[in-house]
């Protein structure tokens, strides 16, 4: 869980800092199955990833 935590937040402040405007991203992230419940406040989809978009910016972390 905490590997997520550390990709979420690198996650938005990347998508939140004006000085990048176009960007792709995608990461991976290890989560134990005991912390898996925790991850619906996020929005993770059927496809266990989590996508992030503002405008010209995307990020993808990938729940393995």
């Amino acid at each position: 869980m905490e590997q997520f935590n550390a990709l979420y937040s690198l996650s938005q402040r990347l998508l939140n800092d004006n000085n990048i405007t176009t960007l792709v991203a995608v990461f991976e992230a290890d989560v134990k199955l005991c912390s898996r419940h925790k991850l619906s406040k996020f929005g993770i989809g059927a496809d266990n990833t989590l996508k992030m978009i503002n405008g010209q910016k995307q990020i993808t972390i990938k729940i393995k």
